[in-house]
């Protein structure tokens, strides 16, 4: 069972973690990848749930891996354990009971490890996961070792144990804490497939050669000579269709093809007429990660399709986010020269057994296909945004606050970026629903009122600082209920929220019940 942090629970902060994961055929989880959800819960969340065994499954009397979808839910409410995943515990005398400010841990002295000699010579690369103790005077107390070459963890072990830190502080007071970190040790400058593996940021890279690498080019061949693919609902539909079904021939060299035909065949190029030519080049190793992270992704995705000859895809449009109002400020993300069509589409793959889930891709159209940019939000934009929180966080000018002024319009936390940045309340959907001042009833889908079918559909959403819906993203629910969920929420107004006399977004769960009269 996890253990509600004490910091969470001191602010307020409740609600679900949701978890992608892959649990191996002897029911242990094999690999866990952090969805959506209050951030000060995830680690506490996975942390458990990595101990998890599940009673392994077969198929036609086989043992097989199963993907699924983990809700690790947290509750303030007094409930039995049967009732929430994750029950309140008590907080220990060392954390406050009224925090009026939160400084996370910030690195402030790193030792990059060296490159064994010996693992060079046998061309032994791959990330190396720690968990360290951070002690309440920043030094490492405690560090463990989770995974990765063996060969590797001495190095990796012996230096970052040198490593300092601002410590955890909680209204002014230093206290102790732990992280993950991962070293990323590569044989050349360009290993992004092991960058993307990675469901933690890499801390540091350690390169066995320090020699630049020529511009990477990625040759979508299947594509040779084929017809231009619509730039239509259809094209795009087809375009995946077709590598899921190499896949389930067994082609896997034309399903890597066209897969790549999802990329840029050069990146370097088509960065640098977009953003210029400095920015451009920069971009690249991002994108590079990126286009690893969809190709696992596609992989993923097409084990699943394999299963079934009835196996269907649909594919919707998706809401664009908004940039970031820095974009192309001198602090801000990049912005394109010109302006770019880019757009958003979800997909759901259904095969009759166990389904993956639905997600969403941003893309933009070029040269007669539909080119990869991104998840939800455009690569570009949501990096910087990880990027420019990290070099904040270093400087020591990002907090995190509580506002008890006035419990009734915020609960729980609020990030706060110097300057113009980014203003986002964690508020509990409880609060959050009587602030919603326009509430189109969803239309109850007539497939769903045949079947007998009712429940609860479930939503993590950010909501604009305008009070609009920003980003909404299905946590569970019924797909036929869904649908008509999402269609009803994104119509939704609120009253705009604002702390310490700034505009702020809102991130929060809308649930949606459907009932038929009995």
């Amino acid at each position: 069972m996890p253990v509600y942090p004490a910091i969470a629970r001191t602010a307020h902060v409740s609600g679900a973690v949701m978890l992608h994961a892959i649990i191996s055929k002897d029911g242990s989880i094999e690999t866990l990848e952090y969805i959506s959800g209050p951030q000060l819960l995830m680690k506490s969340a996975m942390d458990a749930v990595r101990q998890w065994r599940y009673k392994p499954t077969t198929l036609n009397g086989r043992a097989v891996e199963v993907d699924t979808t983990i809700s690790v839910v947290f509750t303030l409410e007094e409930a039995p354990p049967s009732q929430s995943a994750a029950s309140p515990q008590q907080v220990p005398p060392t954390v406050p009971l009224s925090i009026q400010s939160f400084y996370p841990p910030a690195l402030i002295q790193k030792v990059v490890p060296i490159y064994p000699a010996e693992a060079k010579e046998k061309h032994i690369e791959g990330n190396v996961m720690l968990r360290a103790f951070i002690s309440s005077e920043g030094s490492i107390r405690q560090l463990e070792f989770l995974g990765g070459p063996p060969e590797l963890e001495d190095a990796a072990m012996d230096a970052v144990k040198q490593w300092h830190y601002k410590p955890l502080q909680v209204n002014g007071a230093s206290l102790e804490t732990q992280t993950t970190i991962v070293v990323l040790f590569s044989l050349t400058k360009d290993n992004y497939k092991a960058a993307a593996a990675s469901d933690y940021p890499i801390s540091v890279e350690v390169f066995a050669s320090s020699a630049d690498l020529p511009p990477p080019k990625h040759l979508a061949t299947a594509r040779a000579g084929k017809p231009p693919i619509p730039d239509t609902l259809e094209g795009i539909q087809k375009q995946t269709e077709e590598a899921f079904e190499a896949w389930r021939t067994g082609d896997q060299k034309t399903f890597e093809e066209l897969v790549d035909g999802f990329v840029f065949e050069d990146p370097t190029a088509w960065l640098s007429n977009t953003f210029g030519a400095d920015t451009g080049a920069s971009l690249v190793p991002d994108y590079e990660i990126g286009r690893e992270k969809f190709k696992r992704h596609m992989a993923r995705i097409a084990e699943f399709w394999e299963k079934s000859s009835t196996s269907a895809l649909r594919v919707e449009y998706s809401a664009v986010p908004k940039p970031p109002a820095e974009a192309g400020q001198p602090d801000g993300p990049p912005a394109p020269l010109q302006a770019l069509n880019i757009e958003n589409f979800r997909f759901y793959v259904t095969t009759g057994q166990t389904d993956p889930g639905d997600w969403v891709f941003s893309f933009v159209y070029v040269d007669g296909a539909f080119r990869a940019v991104g998840g939800t939000h455009p690569f570009w934009n949501e990096n910087w945004r990880r990027k420019h929180d990290e070099v904040a966080l270093a400087r020591g000018d990002v907090h995190w606050q509580l506002g008890y002024a006035d419990p009734s319009i915020i609960e729980g936390l609020a990030v706060d970026c110097p300057g113009d940045g980014l203003v986002r309340a964690f508020v509990s959907p409880k609060i959050q629903a009587t602030r919603l001042k326009d509430k189109i009833e969803p239309v109850y889908p007539e497939e769903a009122r045949r079947a007998g079918i009712e429940g609860v559909v479930l939503f993590h959403a950010i909501i604009a600082k305008d009070g609009s819906i920003e980003e909404l993203t299905l946590e569970d629910g019924d797909p036929l209920l869904a649908k008509a969920a999402e269609e009803a929420v994104r119509k939704w107004r609120y009253e705009p929220l604002t702390y310490e006399d700034r505009p702020a977004e809102v991130d929060t769960a809308i649930a949606v019940e459907f009932k038929l009269p009995h």
